[in-house]
């Protein structure tokens, strides 16, 4: 994909060579982001997996070097407040 944008699907609405990027996975994934290579960092890996529990999120790295991170929603995380980091 050629985008200067993050970019995130509902799973079974994202670009079907994307979807096939987890073919076979033993959980079927609900949400999809796409991170070109121009933007992914170190820092955006910890925002995405910070709290995610394990095998909730995978990421994939194509051979373009953008960065595809795939995963199921943690639904005991959606009634907790959203908290800020104060750095």
């Amino acid at each position: 994909m050629r985008t200067n944008r993050i970019l995130i699907w509902r799973f079974a609405a994202a670009p079907m060579v994307l979807q096939l990027l987890c073919e076979g996975s033993t959980n079927p994934p609900e949400w999809l982001v796409f991170v070109p290579q121009s933007m992914s960092a170190i820092d955006l890996d910890a925002v995405i997996l910070r709290r995610a529990e394990p095998g909730r999120v995978a990421k994939y790295q194509t051979p373009t070097g953008d960065v595809v991170y795939v995963g199921t929603s943690n639904s005991s995380c959606l009634a907790e407040p959203l908290t800020l980091d104060k750095d």
